[in-house]
Order: C-alpha cells, then sequence, then structure tokens
C-alpha cells in the first residue's frame, strides 16, 4: 500500500496586508511533505476590533475550505474504486443524458461493482494492469469487444473526473489497451419490403411508429415523444424537439420520462410535410381527438393506443420483432427502419450531404460511415471505364 497522508491541517498568518495560510501535504512524487501557501484574499482590517475579528473569521473560514479540499483527496483516494464508481455517479447524474445514466447504472450493478469488490484495489492504487485485467476477464466472460469498450469509456470518465479533483495523480486509463472493435453491420428493407411492412402494421398498434421510422427515419425514442404540439398544420411543419426514455431508476411508478435532451445538436430539427402526411396525420389528430381515452396524461402524444396510453419504447422493439414472425418477414430490428428510410434516399441518388441532414447526423463521416456502401455505383463505372478502353465495351 502506498503512503497514506495525514489530515492536513492549516494555520493563518499575516502576509503584508492580507490574510494569509500554509499547511504541510504529502508529494508523492519526491516522498516528502511540501508546504503550501496560499492568499485567502482577505485584507487585514484593524480599524477596531469587531472589524479585525470579522476580518479574521472569513479568512479562517477560506482557509478550512483550501485544507478540505486536500483532506478529501486522502479520503476519496483511499476509497475502494467500485465505492467511488458509485459515488461519481450520483454526483454526474444531472450532467449525464438519462439514457446514458441508464445503461452506466446497469453495468455498475451487473460488472463494476461485483468485479471491483472483489479485487479491493483503492482508487488511487488503480494502475493499468489492473484496468486490462477487467477487459479481459469480461471478454472470456463473452461480452463483446464493443459492450467492453463501453466500460472502458465509463470508467475513463470516473478516473479523469477523479483527476480534476486532484483525487488522482493521472488517469490510468489512457495507457489501457483495449480489445478491437468489431464493426456493427446494419440491416435495411429494400423498397418493396417496406411496402409490404407498411401493408402488415396497418391498423395495429404498430402502424403510426412504422409510418414515421420509413417515412421520417426517426429513432424510437423520438418516435414515442413526437406530441401533436410539435406538429404545426397550418406551416405543414414537424418538429423533433423531444423524445421519451427509459428512466434509470427502474423501480418508478413512471419509468419513462420526456426529455428535451436530444441524442446530438442536429437532432433537433424540422421536417416539411408532403401532401401525403399531411393527410395522414390530419386523420390521425382528428380519429384520436375524438376517441375515449382511460387517460389524459398522453393526450398530447401522437404514439398512443386504441385507449389513449403512450405506446412504450420497449413494448414497440417486442412487438415489432413479433409482427416480423408472424408475417414471415425477413427479421431487423426496429431502429433499423431508419437505416431503410435513409439507405432508400441513398438509392435515389440524392447526395451524402442531402442523407446527413435527413438523418440529423452531427457530421458527415456518420453519414458516410452507415450508407456510402447501400448504393454506390462508384466502382462500377470505374470498373466500366476500362472495360471500354480495353476491350471496347460501351
Amino acid at each position: 500500500m502506498k503512503k497514506n497522508l495525514n489530515t492536513v491541517k492549516g494555520c493563518l498568518y499575516q502576509n503584508g496586508s492580507y490574510w494569509a495560510c500554509k499547511f504541510r501535504v504529502w508529494d508523492e512524487t519526491t516522498n516528502k511533505y511540501k508546504q503550501i501557501t496560499r492568499s485567502t484574499g482577505i485584507r487585514i482590517d484593524n480599524s477596531s476590533q469587531r472589524k479585525s475579528i470579522l476580518a479574521e473569521n472569513k479568512a479562517r473560514k477560506i482557509m478550512e475550505e483550501l485544507v478540505s479540499k486536500y483532506n478529501d483527496t486522502t479520503c476519496y483516494g483511499d476509497m475502494l474504486l467500485s465505492d467511488f464508481v458509485g459515488i461519481w455517479l450520483k454526483e454526474r447524474a444531472e450532467d449525464i443524458q438519462i439514457t446514458t445514466t441508464y445503461q452506466y447504472q446497469k453495468m455498475y450493478e451487473r460488472h463494476i461493482k461485483p468485479y471491483w469488490d472483489r479485487q479491493q484495489i483503492t482508487l488511487r492504487d488503480l494502475d493499468v494492469d489492473d484496468l486490462n485485467n477487467f477487459y479481459r476477464d469480461k471478454e472470456k466472460e463473452g461480452l463483446s469487444p464493443n459492450t467492453v469498450t463501453k466500460f472502458h469509456t465509463m470508467l475513463h470518465s470516473v478516473l479523469r473526473y477523479a483527476c480534476d479533483h486532484r483525487y488522482i495523480k493521472y488517469n490510468v486509463a489512457t495507457c489501457a489497451k483495449l480489445p478491437k472493435k468489431k464493426k456493427v453491420k446494419h440491416s435495411y428493407y429494400t423498397a418493396d419490403e417496406m411496402r409490404q411492412l407498411l401493408e402488415v402494421a396497418q391498423g395495429t398498434v404498430l402502424e403510426v411508429p412504422v409510418v414515421l421510422a420509413c417515412v421520417l427515419g426517426l429513432r424510437r425514442s423520438e418516435i414515442v415523444g413526437l406530441r401533436w404540439s410539435a406538429i404545426d398544420f397550418k406551416r405543414r411543419e414537424i418538429h423533433v424537439i423531444g423524445k421519451v426514455v427509459n428512466y434509470h431508476e427502474k423501480d418508478s411508478a413512471d419509468r419513462y420520462q420526456y426529455s428535451t435532451t436530444m441524442k446530438t445538436d442536429a437532432s433537433e430539427s424540422d421536417f416539411p410535410m408532403t401532401d401525403v402526411m399531411y393527410n395522414y396525420l390530419r386523420d390521425l389528430y382528428n380519429k384520436q381527438k375524438n376517441m375515449e381515452r382511460i387517460t389524459d396524461k398522453y393526450k398530447d402524444y401522437v404514439c398512443v393506443d386504441s385507449v389513449g396510453e403512450l405506446i412504450k419504447p420497449d413494448y414497440i422493439t417486442n412487438k415489432f420483432a413479433r409482427l416480423l414472425e408472424a408475417n414471415d418477414m425477413r427479421h431487423i430490428r426496429f431502429h433499423d427502419l431508419r437505416h431503410s428510410c435513409i439507405s432508400l434516399l441513398n438509392y435515389e441518388k440524392f447526395t451524402m450531404k442531402d442523407l446527413q441532414s435527413y438523418a440529423r447526423h452531427e457530421d458527415m463521416a456518420t453519414t458516410q460511415e452507415f450508407y456510402a456502401h447501400t448504393y454506390d455505383d462508384t466502382k462500377y463505372k470505374m470498373q466500366s471505364a476500362i472495360c471500354r478502353n480495353l476491350f471496347g465495351e460501351k
């Protein structure tokens, strides 16, 4: 074990016209104590006894705050990594998207806490070999390289936070060896398959989600979060400004929450309505306006069932798989309808810039990674040019 710091104590002293403080801390780089001096910024005031005491008390309070930071460093540095990650999750929850918090919470409960509780390694004693062993063990358990990389992303953030607050000297995660990520292959439907899907979904609870995914390429959370108040029939515009996400408190009475924090800045966007979409949504709005509801809680939501209950994201995923199986259709994920939508536009020879705008990607690289292969006839044209020159083919 590395040497622990003694509890840091400070003392005030007068430095010119100001109160200053000094205290000793342990320096692990030299294995010696070093003296820290700081100005409190409080001017010495001897104009009266009362003002003099007030000034000194203000300076002492500032000194105690400075000293407490060093004592906190000692406390957290000697804390088990598993416990510190739990504290980090609670402190950073408000700064992380709800969906990410929910994912991190599951990773922590199922994998990180059980593993690091067994290791009994403190935050300060953690080294890069410990992390590499953790990643290797998780791969041996059968987790994919992509999942292991998510563990690394989370732990890297935890250790960066610890560095920023001077609980540790450096972030050992920056030197960790990660498994090579496998490129995810996205499936998508052809136009014929999409037409068939729209037919079999018609009249079912999945009809509206399928239409919105196929036509607008919306993500599942955005579909569930679409509200009538965000649809402007007068201007014929659909405003994608919110989503419904699974809250991380799984025992909460209402696990799903509406959030205006989108995946990226580009995700928040507007779509014009063609005549087809205008008539479809207008008819749907009138139908829902007159239907009997068991609750008015979701009256502003587009995706509700026949009694006005919100169609939940997980329900869409499960019901979609059963719909495909029941109709002998090729299995794809519901999210792949988004890829199908953009791939269809790519087939129609819209530019990558157009696809980026419609898909609402933050950058062009994402669009090219997903869709450059779906209908890229550049190589065909190049080969035709060679054959034309060599063999006289047209």
